[in-house]
Formats: structure tokens, C-alpha cells, sequence
């Protein structure tokens, strides 16, 4: 994207800022998403939607959201305003990022798909 000055709504630095307060927190909420196929994510998963649980307050700024999709980094899971939830580099083993926090729905006795997964990329 070759932003100069990016920054992050929540530091109170000066920039561009790449994230930014969300219009609604998702802190404490669960929120269904559609994955891409073909994507690390729906590797993990095996589906095209799934509910996750959120203890956010931002997320990236929906002005760079096409943006984002022209370089090296893809979004490949939304909500249903198809907000990026989900962003990955596709030609990389593992790279995934995301709004929701994994390890809340995951324990000893049945691990998150995410997790499974970065454990079996670390394998290959």
C-alpha cells in the first residue's frame, strides 16, 4: 500500500491511520463470518461461515479495506457488511490474521482450527 506516516487510531500518533475505532466494539460479542475458500482459513475451518467470539474495539479502516486486497495481503474472511475480519498472505505457509481472538474458543480438550493449523504448518 506504500502509506508514509501509517499509524494506529489507538496510540494518538499523527499519520494515516491504517486502524481505526470501529463504528460499533465487538469487545464481548460473538459475530458470524464468511471465509473464502482456498484460503488458510478455510483450510482450518473446512466451511464458509463460521461465529467467533470478539474482544475488540478496532479494526482495519474501511478507506484502505480495496486497498489492502491489491498487494501481497488478502482479506479473506468478513462479517456480513463485509468488513475485514479475517486478512492472510496467501503465497506465504502461514500467515493469518485476525479481528477475533482464537484461544477464546479453544481449550485443552478441543483446540481451535486456527491454532491446529499453525501447529500442522510448523510440521510441513
Amino acid at each position: 500500500m506504500k502509506i508514509e506516516n501509517a499509524c494506529h487510531e489507538e496510540t494518538g500518533e499523527n499519520g494515516t491511520e491504517i486502524v481505526s475505532k470501529l463504528y460499533c466494539s465487538l469487545a464481548g460479542k460473538s459475530q458470524e463470518m464468511e471465509i473464502l475458500s482456498g484460503t488458510h482459513a478455510f483450510k482450518a475451518y473446512n466451511k464458509n461461515n463460521i461465529v467467533e467470539k470478539f474482544q475488540c474495539n478496532y479494526g482495519l479502516n474501511d478507506k484502505f479495506q480495496n486497498d489492502l486486497n491489491d498487494g501481497k495481503l488478502k482479506i479473506t474472511g468478513v462479517d456480513e457488511d463485509k468488513n475485514a475480519r479475517v486478512i492472510e498472505i496467501p503465497d506465504h505457509p502461514f500467515f493469518l490474521a485476525t479481528l477475533f481472538l482464537p484461544q477464546l474458543n479453544s481449550d485443552n480438550n478441543s483446540p481451535h482450527p486456527l491454532i491446529m493449523s499453525f501447529i500442522k504448518s510448523l510440521k510441513e
